[in-house]
This record gives structure tokens, C-alpha cells and sequence, in this order.
């Protein structure tokens, strides 16, 4: 069970990078918007010049990923009866979570 908790904390460490990510990437594109037309050209031309330079980085970077199917998150609960129907699962839990926090 500890194993299967720091695989799930190193995943939440990997959705809170992309996020990160594609906030950045939001603000460049926006901050490349916001150029004149011979500027975002400027920057086309540079995007590209790096690309020829230093080749596509980001299909290096897929290489060194983990399969996910090997993570030892995958199934952990599988056998868990109350799982059957992960819907009804949250629906039930947020109903006893959250009942208890009403103001009445």
C-alpha cells in the first residue's frame, strides 16, 4: 500500500508540472498575440531556427517516460466490491462528506 501511495503522489506531482505547463504555454501564446505582425514572424522564424538547431525536444523527453501500465497505481483497486460503480462511489461519498458540512 506505500508503494501504491508515493506512485499516486508521484503523480499528482505530474499533473500539478503539466498544469504548470500549460499555463505557461497559455501565457506565451498570449504574450505572442499581443506582438505586432513582423514580431510574431520574428518569433516564428526563431521557434523554427531552434527547432533546426536542437531538434524536437519534446519527443526525447516522451522516450524517458515510465510506461504507465507498469505503474504499480494501475488496478489497486480492482478487487474492491464497493468500486463496481465508481459513479455511485463518489456520489455516495461526497453525500457523507458533504452532509456533515451543511448549515441549516
Amino acid at each position: 500500500m506505500i508503494v501504491a501511495l508515493v506512485s499516486t503522489t508521484n503523480v499528482k506531482q505530474r499533473i500539478k508540472e503539466l498544469w504548470y505547463m500549460i499555463m505557461n504555454q497559455e501565457k506565451l501564446l498570449h504574450d505572442v498575440i499581443s506582438l505586432p505582425q513582423f514580431a510574431q514572424q520574428e518569433v516564428i522564424d526563431f521557434i523554427a531556427f531552434m527547432n533546426l538547431r536542437y531538434g524536437n525536444v519534446s519527443e526525447k523527453n516522451n522516450e524517458n517516460l515510465p510506461d504507465i501500465e507498469t505503474e504499480p497505481f494501475i488496478g489497486m483497486w480492482r478487487n474492491r466490491d464497493d468500486m463496481n460503480d465508481s459513479r455511485d462511489w463518489v456520489r455516495n461519498l461526497r453525500m457523507n462528506e458533504w452532509s456533515s458540512c451543511r448549515v441549516d
